[in-house]
């Protein structure tokens, strides 16, 4: 991921000359620049990962429309497949974290849900018109998958006992991002109606996944995006917007209009 950082020194070289004729003092410029810098490059390592790890428009082999759509099975658990991602981003943001945030490590999860909008604070969102009486109420579900991905990096070992560990452990590690946090909240959908369902509730599907890797499949969703748009160019917000809207209609709402 490192080389996608080179145009971003640039950017912090022209950032360090903006404040300069701005009339920054040294201590104000370097905090300015500081905050700029790491919010930026968090935000791209964000951004490869929202795209690149793509499991949320991932087919896992629940194809019926239902409450069972959009979930896989991890060791045993359903979860919802959006978690994937928030595991992911958080276990990457230890093993491999963005610059600015080596020493720092855990914290680059608590920087960006703050400062880079990978996680609300309520439910809401895209698909809002699908969480009923839920919809800006306080939501825990991102943060508990947060505390799984971080759990799962700081192991000895990658394997099935370690992800069970990380799986039965505290999900609380991150709850003072959210006011309103309450455990237990991994496997609670608040769409799907107004009631809303445990994943826990469902069947396990433990037939192992037989498709391409997620690179894969974003690849092919890039390359679609561009066709359908007929553009060249690929816009990480407006192709994030195109495949939610073709790609999440989870609970069967309808195509909604494109924003």
């Amino acid at each position: 991921m490192k080389e996608q950082y080179t145009n971003i020194e640039r950017q912090v070289s022209a950032q360090w000359a903006s404040f300069k004729e701005q009339g920054y003092t040294s201590a104000a410029a370097t905090l300015q620049v500081e905050t700029w810098e790491k919010s930026t490059k968090l935000n791209e390592f964000k951004k490869k990962c929202a795209i690149d790890l793509c499991y949320k428009w991932m087919n896992f082999g629940n194809d019926a429309k239902g409450k069972g759509y959009a979930t896989v099975t991890l060791d045993g658990k359903v979860i919802a497949k959006n978690q994937l991602g928030n595991i992911a981003f958080a276990y990457l943001s230890v093993k491999c974290p963005p610059p600015g945030f080596d020493k720092l490590r855990e914290t680059a999860v608590i920087w960006a849900y703050n400062h880079c909008g990978v996680g609300t604070s309520t439910y809401g969102g895209y698909w809002k018109a699908n969480m009923g009486k839920y919809l800006g109420t306080p939501r825990s579900d991102n943060l508990a998958a947060f505390a799984v991905g971080w759990a799962l990096a700081i192991s000895p070992t990658l394997d099935r006992q370690s992800l069970e560990r990380a799986f039965n452990g505290p999900t609380d590690k991150f709850k003072g991002l959210n006011d309103g946090f309450q455990a237990g909240k991994l496997t609670w959908i608040p769409e799907y109606g107004d009631d809303g369902f445990d994943t826990n509730t469902l069947k396990a599907n433990n037939a192992p996944y037989k498709g391409p890797p997620s690179l894969t499949i974003s690849t092919q969703l890039q390359a679609t995006y561009k066709q359908d748009l007929s553009v060249s160019e690929l816009e990480i917000d407006k192709f994030s917007v195109w495949a939610n809207r073709w790609y999440e209609d989870y609970w069967g709402q309808g195509v909604p209009p494109l924003k």
